[in-house]
């Protein structure tokens, strides 16, 4: 049975995070000016998808879905950073949480992984939008 890039992702993001805090409970470094610039990042990321929710409200899902009443949404925002869930979202809290943990091999081993996974996935997403909708 193939995981589709869903699943994979799901499961890559366990894995990263599974990763930063063993090799942050291993290293054991003190909290730094690293630390304080990944907590920073992560909150930042975290505000990014309480937006990202609440714009999407429930046409938001981790599984490409696309309601039939699902409407395309085309604020300047969206239009500027396509998929911010993305890249407004995951990958500065994969970066933040790694920073703040100070797992830097997590950081260069599992990032570029996540990030071949995170663009099937995106490939995905846009192939079923440019499906649905004529204006995407």
């Amino acid at each position: 049975m193939a995981l589709t890039p869903s699943t994979m992702l799901a499961l890559v993001h366990i894995a990263y995070y599974l990763a930063a805090i063993a090799e942050g409970l291993w290293r054991a470094a003190p909290i730094s000016a690293v630390t304080m610039t990944g907590l920073v990042i992560y909150t930042l990321s975290m505000i990014a998808l309480a937006w990202v929710l609440m714009t999407l409200g429930r046409f938001w899902t981790v599984k490409i879905i696309i309601a039939r009443d699902h409407e395309l949404v085309t604020n300047r925002f969206f239009r500027m950073v396509r998929h911010p869930n993305y890249y407004l979202n995951i990958i500065p809290e994969l970066i933040g949480f790694a920073l703040a943990l100070q797992a830097y091999g997590t950081l260069i081993v599992g990032l570029p992984v996540y990030l071949v996974i995170l663009r099937l996935r995106i490939r995905q997403e846009e192939e079923a939008m440019r499906g649905r909708f004529t204006a995407y």
